[in-house]
């Protein structure tokens, strides 16, 4: 500020005073603003980058992985990690004792049921292996 344009008196220092803060004021508003449309752009570009990168994983992924049931769920890298992470503490406090399985077997048939057993037999010249003669072909169940 040239010494010519000094304020005379001390009111008018207070109202240049008063003036520059409001400026500062207003500049520094506009600066927050700023600041959060920034934020909003970036958080903007961060999700179209992970979108995009879902996209080429889909078109020029392996086709085992192109449709994944968990495609969706990549889109939040963030929630899995916080999961993980819980999840992996949960298993830590948890222990499930050893136990054995049951083999299944196929259920019987009703005795109301009627069973007519047909059995559908080869000719002795049919049972030959067309590839090896040498070979024979023989019942292998019922």
């Amino acid at each position: 500020m040239p010494r010519t344009s000094q304020p005379r008196s001390i009111e008018e220092l207070e109202a240049l005073v008063a003036q520059q803060q409001m400026a500062l004021e207003a500049k520094e508003a506009e600066l927050e603003q700023r600041q959060a449309m920034i934020e909003e752009r970036d958080a903007l570009i961060a999700f179209y980058r992970e979108w995009k990168r879902l996209i080429d994983s889909q078109r020029f992924g392996a086709k085992s992985e192109r449709f994944a049931s968990d495609a969706q769920a990549r889109l939040f890298d963030e929630a899995e990690a916080i999961v993980a992470e819980q999840t992996t503490a949960d298993e830590e406090a948890v222990s499930i004792p050893a136990h054995t399985r049951r083999k299944r077997r196929p259920r019987a048939l009703p005795d109301f049921l009627p069973v007519h057993e047909i059995l559908h037999d080869l000719s002795e010249e049919e049972k030959v292996c067309p590839h090896h003669a040498s070979h024979r072909l023989v019942e292998i169940g019922r």
